[in-house]
């Protein structure tokens, strides 16, 4: 089958040639079609988690089942499925109170093992979860990182609650669902984000205010200083923004985070106005089931960008890594 492989990092990705994968015990395999990319696969790309090379990338997957392994019934050959990226033991502590994301054993795709950027993916059966037919494969790929992630922070980790005011720090792909998500919970939403385009697009989305990160403006909306603020831009100055906007006793989620930026806050604000701070990582299982059922219900939508092809797998991370893409980029390897 045809892939795009990293064998270097910092290098572009190479066109390669390997063999169709075959499902094992519990494993299906997917032909794909479509994975999305988000900035993770930038920071693999580049050499910032210490996987092992040769890799082929791609942790947003959607496509058919085409083959079953041992232990998984013939039936779902034929099925639409999105693939949840984290392949765990399923047994520990972790793997058993919806913590999938943290287990010790984890392999992911794209990570540890091959992920999408390939005409074929193999994953545990458990982890392919049904796509409705009124959900497309490039949403249903995007919805395992790109939703399911700000899904997980808003609703689960930060539990924002109806009439709530809740500030977006950034809205690149994370932060336009997260918009989406704190508005379908019943929340006021505001966002900071330093393109012009994309705080349009944050309006759009149900945002009732969108300034940029520096505009002292931000002190105008009406439901300042908020309930709680989602951090997504991974820069110190995002979560300064972050920590120094919240109100006292406030909730700060942060999903964005980059390998070198060391994060502070100030002793004193964080004590004494009981700032409550915390990281969040990706979702969990349940999650990204719940992510696809809201996309059917048309409760949540994503943003579909540019659709590219195997072959253009490294103009998708020129792109991407321009910063002023509105949508999810999506590779379709067939």
């Amino acid at each position: 089958m045809h892939c795009a492989m990293i064998r270097t990092f910092g290098a572009p990705a190479e066109a390669a040639e390997v063999e169709n994968p075959e499902p094992g015990p519990d494993e299906v395999e997917v032909i794909v079609k479509a994975a999305g990319l988000c900035g993770t696969d930038l920071k693999i790309k580049s050499g910032a988690f210490d996987l092992p090379l040769p890799l082929i990338p791609g942790h947003e997957i959607a496509g058919e089942i085409v083959a079953v392994g041992p232990g998984v019934p013939s039936g779902r050959i034929g099925e639409r499925v999105a693939c949840y990226y984290y392949s765990t033991c399923e047994k520990c502590e972790r793997c058993l109170t919806g913590q999938e994301n943290l287990c010790a054993s984890v392999r992911r795709l794209g990570f540890e093992r091959p992920g999408g950027m390939a005409e074929r993916v193999v994953c545990p059966a458990a982890m392919a979860l049904p796509i409705a037919d009124e959900v497309s494969y490039p949403a249903a790929a995007a919805a395992m990182d790109a939703l399911t992630t700000p899904l997980r922070a808003l609703q689960q980790k930060l539990r924002v609650e109806p009439g709530e005011s809740v500030l977006i720090v950034g809205s690149g792909g994370l932060g336009l669902n997260a918009v989406q998500v704190a508005t379908a919970l019943g929340a006021h939403v505001a966002v900071a984000e330093p393109v012009a385009e994309r705080r349009a697009r944050a309006v759009e989305r149900g945002a009732e205010y969108a300034c940029a990160p520096d505009d002292a403006d931000l002190r105008a909306w009406g439901r300042f200083p908020p309930d709680v603020v989602l951090e997504v831009s991974g820069t110190a100055a995002g979560l300064a923004l972050a920590a120094g906007t919240v109100r006292p006793g406030g909730r700060v989620g942060v999903l964005g985070y980059q390998p070198t930026t060391q994060l502070s806050i100030g002793s004193q604000r964080l004590v004494l106005d009981e700032v409550n701070i915390q990281g969040i990582r990706g979702g969990s299982l349940a999650t990204a089931a719940e992510a696809l059922r809201r996309l059917a219900l048309g409760e949540l939508t994503i943003d579909i960008g540019p659709i590219l092809g195997l072959s253009d797998v490294n103009r998708a991370y020129e792109m991407l890594q321009g910063g002023k893409q509105t949508g999810r980029i999506v590779v379709a390897p067939n």
